[in-house]
C-alpha cells in the first residue's frame, strides 16, 4: 500500500479534489489524507484526467476482480499500456518528447504525473482537458493584505472572440460558501492579458476567508486568504522565498511550504528569470521537461507575459498562491540581470531597445500576474510598503533595484574583470589614469605620474592593474553619495520605522545586508580554500603556522558581492542607524544568493543592529555551481570562518525559510529539499532561534 500512496501523491490534484468534493479538507495535505483514507475507496476522482468509474467500465476484468481503479492503474495499468478516456499514456509521451525524456530520467513517475502537474495548464498535445479547468487554468491568488482588504487575483480564459470579460468574485467565511460576506463583479481585457485583480474590502482584521471566481457558468478553484491582524497577536509564521528558476528544477520548496503551513508567503525577488534556453541554469531544462517559454531571452511585453504564464502554470506555485496571501517585491530578474535605475548588465540598448521601455513592460507583466496593488502615485517602481501584524511585527518591504539604485557591480571577480575592461576599452587611458591618481598609495615610490611612459608601465603590470581595480571598486562602494534606496525612500522607511509600535521590525531586503568578505587570495584563486581551512584549524588548535599559512590568514579581506549592500555601504550604515536610533528589535530577511545564511549585523558603533536571515533559492543553483571542484561544506565553513557576521551557511541546498515570530522570540527554520531534479523529494529542517532579549 505504501507504494500506491507514493504514486497517488504524484497524480493527486488537491485544488481539483477540493473544488469537486465537499468536506474533504481545506489544505492540500488534508485533502490528500481524505482521498487516501476515504475518497479513493468511495470512487472519488484524484484529478481532472482520471475517472474511476470510467476506468472500471473500460476495463471489466478490473471491475470483476473487485480492484480499486486508481490502485490498479498506477500499480499495473500503466505498465500494461491501459489508456484513460482523457489521456493515452503512450500517445502523450510520443507527442511530448521532453516529457518522455523526463519520465525516462525519473523526474516524473509517468505521463499522467506530468499531465496532472503541468500538461493540463500548458494545453499539451495528447491531453483532453475539461472546460472547467480551461477557464481558470492559472489558478487563483491573493496578496498585498491590509487589515480590512486584500487583493484577489485570477486569469480567465475567455470565449474565443471576447476582448472584455466580466466575472463574479465571492469571499466567504466558509469553504462551502454558505456565508458569503463580500462579492462583486470584476472586469479584465485583452490589454491585461485577461488577468483579473479585485480588492475585497470591508474585511474583519485577522480573519481567514475563502474566495473564488465565477465565469461562464464555471468556478475557479477555491483559495484561502487572510486580512492583517490588529491588536494582540501571539504568533505569526512567514514562508519566505527567493530565486525561483523554472528550467533549473521543480518547485519542491513551494510544495513543502504548503504541506508545512504558514500564515503569509513573502517573496523577496527573482520570481521569474529572463534567460532563454542555453542561458543561465537551463542545462537540465530539456531533461526535466521545463524548457523556458519562449525559448529565447524575454524582451517584449508578449515575452514577459508568456514567461509568467509558464511559471504560474506550475502546480506547486499555484497551490502556494491559493494557500495564503502573498507579499512580494521584485529583485533584478523580473526585469533583467543586475538591473539598476538606468539600465542593467544583461540589457543592450543597441540590440534590445531603450531600457525604460523594457523595464516598463516587465513591470506591467509583474503587476498583471501578481496579487499586488498598483502604486497610487502611478510610478510602477514606487512599490516599497510596510505591513503591520497587530502588536507583534511590522514588515518593511523595501525596493532596492529600480527607484534609485546607482549602477550595480556583480560579484567581486566579475566586477574586477569588468573594471579592468573599462581601462582596456578607453583608448585615451584617462579612466586608468584617473584611478591611479585617486589611489596613489598603490603606486611604487619614486614613480613620476606626470610621465606618460610611467603610466604606461603601470598599465602593463597585471598585478598593479588588478590591485588598482579592487581599490577603485572599494572606493566606489564606500562613496557616501552612492544610492541603493535613495533619499526619498529612506525618509519614508525612517518614518515607518519610527511610527511602528510592534515588538519586531522586519526589513524585507532583496540582497544580503551583512558584511560578507573573504581574503583576496580566496577570491582570486578558490583552490586555496583547503589550505585556508588547514591553516585555520591549526590556529584554533594552537599549532605553529608556516609563513605561507600566516600570510594567507592575514591577507586583506574584500567584499564578495558588490551587487549586495556591501556595494552601497553608506546607505547601509544609514538604514542600520535608523533601526538603532528607534531601538528596533530588527530582523533583516534577504534572498538573491541562492544560499542560506544566518547571522547578526552590527552598526558602525559595533553594537547589534539586526538579526539576519537569508533564504536559500527555490531552484536557482548556489555556490556549489560556482565552486564545483570544492566540497560545499568547505565553502560554507570558509565564509563563516572569515565573517564574524555569520553564524551559519549552507551553500549547496535549495529550499525556503520558515519564520515564526512570538512576543519573546523568532524561530527561523531553514527547510531544505534534497533535490530539485525530481518531484519525489524529502526535506531537512535546520532551526535557528533568537530571543528578543538579544536587543536588551
Amino acid at each position: 500500500m505504501a507504494d500506491f500512496v507514493d504514486l497517488a501523491r504524484t497524480v493527486f490534484d488537491a485544488n481539483f479534489y477540493m473544488a469537486n468534493n465537499e468536506n474533504v479538507g481545506s489544505t492540500a495535505s488534508e485533502a490528500f489524507d481524505h482521498f487516501i483514507n476515504t475518497g479513493n475507496a468511495a470512487g472519488l476522482n484524484p484529478n481532472a484526467l482520471f475517472d474511476q468509474a470510467q476506468y472500471l467500465a473500460d476495463n471489466p476484468d478490473v471491475a470483476a476482480a473487485g480492484s480499486n481503479a486508481l490502485e490498479h492503474f498506477l500499480l499495473y495499468g500503466l505498465a500494461e499500456g491501459r489508456s484513460l478516456p482523457n489521456l493515452n499514456e503512450t500517445e502523450y509521451l510520443a507527442a511530448n518528447p521532453d516529457v518522455a525524456a523526463a519520465v525516462s530520467s525519473g523526474s516524473f513517475e509517468s505521463g499522467l504525473h506530468h499531465a496532472v502537474s503541468f500538461g493540463l495548464s500548458e494545453f499539451r498535445a495528447g491531453v483532453t482537458a475539461p472546460v472547467a479547468v480551461e477557464k481558470f487554468k492559472y489558478g487563483v491568488a491573493s496578496g498585498d493584505p491590509e487589515a480590512d482588504s486584500v487583493v484577489l487575483w485570477t486569469h480567465i480564459q475567455p470565449d474565443s472572440n471576447d476582448t472584455i470579460v466580466n466575472a463574479t468574485w465571492q469571499v466567504s467565511t466558509t469553504a462551502d460558501f454558505s456565508n458569503i460576506v463580500q462579492s462583486g463583479v470584476g472586469q479584465t481585457s485583452e490589454s491585461r492579458d485577461f488577468t483579473m485583480k479585485v480588492i475585497a474590502e470591508g474585511l474583519v482584521p485577522g480573519q481567514e476567508y475563502y474566495y473564488r471566481f465565477l465565469y461562464d457558468g464555471e468556478s475557479s478553484v477555491v483559495g484561502k486568504t487572510k486580512s492583517l491582524p490588529e491588536g494582540a497577536v501571539d504568533s505569526l509564521t512567514f514562508a519566505i522565498f527567493s530565486c525561483t528558476n523554472y528550467p533549473a528544477g521543480f518547485f519542491n520548496a513551494y510544495d513543502a511550504a504548503v504541506q508545512n503551513g504558514f500564515d503569509y508567503s513573502v517573496h523577496l525577488g527573482d520570481y521569474i528569470y529572463e534567460y532563454g534556453l542555453g542561458g543561465y541554469a537551463t542545462n537540465e531544462a530539456e531533461a526535466l521537461g521545463r524548457v523556458p517559454s519562449p525559448t529565447t531571452e524575454i524582451i517584449s511585453a508578449e515575452d514577459y507575459e508568456a514567461r509568467y504564464k509558464q511559471y504560474i502554470s506550475d502546480g506547486n506555485l499555484q497551490a502556494l498562491r491559493a494557500e495564503a496571501p502573498q507579499i512580494s517585491m521584485w529583485d533584478d530578474h523580473e526585469t533583467v540581470n543586475d538591473s539598476w535605475r538606468d539600465g542593467a548588465e544583461n540589457h543592450d540598448p543597441a540590440t534590445e531597445g531603450a531600457w525604460d521601455d523594457r523595464r516598463d513592460v516587465a513591470l506591467d507583466a509583474y503587476y498583471n500576474w501578481n496579487p499586488v496593488r498598483v502604486p497610487e502615485s502611478g510610478d510602477l517602481t514606487d512599490a516599497d510598503k510596510s505591513y503591520t501584524f497587530g502588536d507583534l511585527a511590522t514588515l518593511h518591504m523595501i525596493e532596492t533595484r529600480l527607484q534609485a539604485r546607482d549602477e550595480t557591480r556583480a560579484d567581486i571577480g566579475t566586477a574586477i574583470t569588468a573594471k579592468v575592461g573599462t581601462y582596456v576599452a578607453d583608448e585615451t587611458g584617462a579612466t586608468f589614469a584617473a584611478d591611479v591618481l585617486a589611489n596613489t598609495s598603490l603606486v611604487p615610490e619614486g614613480t613620476d605620474l606626470t610621465d606618460p611612459s610611467a603610466i604606461a608601465a603601470l598599465a602593463a603590470d597585471a598585478t598593479f592593474v588588478g590591485n588598482l581595480a579592487i581599490a577603485a571598486l572599494l572606493t566606489e562602494a564606500a562613496d557616501t553619495n552612492r544610492n541603493m534606496m535613495g533619499d526619498a525612500q529612506m525618509s519614508q522607511v525612517q518614518a515607518r520605522i519610527a511610527s511602528a509600535e510592534t515588538t519586531w521590525d522586519i526589513i524585507g531586503s532583496q540582497t544580503l545586508m551583512n558584511e560578507m568578505t573573504l581574503p583576496t587570495p580566496l577570491l582570486t584563486d578558490p583552490t586555496t580554500v583547503p589550505a585556508f581551512l588547514t591553516a585555520a584549524a591549526k590556529l584554533a588548535a594552537g599549532q605553529t603556522l608556516t609563513a605561507e599559512e600566516a600570510a594567507l590568514l592575514s591577507s586583506p579581506q574584500i567584499p564578495y558581492n558588490l551587487d549586495s549592500w556591501d556595494g552601497y555601504q553608506a546607505e547601509r550604515a544609514e538604514l542600520l542607524s535608523i533601526l538603532q536610533t528607534n531601538d528596533a528589535n530588527a530582523i533583516v530577511i534577504a534572498g538573491d544568493t541562492h544560499n542560506a545564511w544566518s547571522g547578526r549585523i552590527t552598526g558602525t558603533d559595533g553594537n547589534l543592529a539586526a538579526l539576519h536571515y537569508a533564504t536559500p533559492g527555490v531552484t536557482s543553483p548556489g555556490l556549489e555551481a560556482v565552486f564545483p571542484d570544492l566540497t560545499p561544506s568547505d565553502v560554507a565553513a570558509t565564509f563563516v570562518g572569515f565573517n564574524d557576521s555569520l553564524d551559519y551557511a549552507n551553500t549547496e541546498d535549495r529550499g525556503y525559510l520558515s519564520m515564526t515570530l512570538t512576543p519573546d522570540q523568532v524561530s527561523s527554520n531553514f527547510v531544505f529539499v534534497d533535490t530539485v531534479f525530481s518531484t519525489d523529494y524529502t526535506t531537512t529542517t535546520i532551526p535557528m532561534t533568537a530571543g528578543v532579549d538579544v536587543f536588551a
